[in-house]
């Protein structure tokens, strides 16, 4: 935090004003460009497939992780629970790209693409946990390409919403 005064060119408890500690910092540091992508799934179009969807969705993330990998790192490792003053404005962005989901889930359902057996919520949280697994491993690996990302993701997404059984032969 004193490094991060410093930078700022304010006292380190001008920083505890607007944040608990490092984590809340990175909360309110990375707040517009969350929120930028929250807006942005929005807008993609409802009429491809889901996975291809989900993945419209999840790009501006990608695309924000690439952008700077070390920050990703960072990010990535401390936001696996909300706490502090700014850790409240990231979970309701998460909800809203769960809700984003399970719109789209719903929708997809409803023509006939997805089966109405499995809750569109488990469907659309089986889509949030993919996301977060290969997002994780394509930081690590150096968030190079964007591209290469969402392949990552489409895959993992196309397996996990296919499944592994087995269909029996007719």
């Amino acid at each position: 935090m004193q490094e991060i005064a410093k930078l700022a060119g304010v006292a380190t408890g001008t920083l505890f004003l607007y944040a608990d500690n490092k984590r809340d910092m990175a909360y309110l540091a990375t707040a517009d460009d969350f929120g930028r992508a929250l807006d942005e799934a929005g807008s993609v179009p409802t009429d491809a497939t889901y996975i291809d969807q989900i993945v419209a969705c999840w790009r501006p993330y990608f695309v924000m992780h690439n952008a700077n990998p070390e920050m990703a790192k960072i990010i990535l490792s401390e936001f696996l629970f909300f706490a502090g003053k700014q850790a409240r404005r990231h979970g309701e962005g998460v909800a809203g790209m769960k809700a984003e989901a399970l719109r789209r889930a719903l929708r997809c359902q409803q023509r006939g693409e997805l089966v109405s057996t499995v809750p569109a919520a488990e469907i659309a949280d089986l889509s949030y946990y993919l996301f977060q697994g290969v997002v994780r491993r394509w930081v690590q690996t150096g968030a190079i390409d964007v591209n290469e990302g969402l392949a990552m993701f489409h895959r993992a997404l196309s397996l996990g919403l296919s499944g592994l059984k087995v269909q029996p032969a007719r």
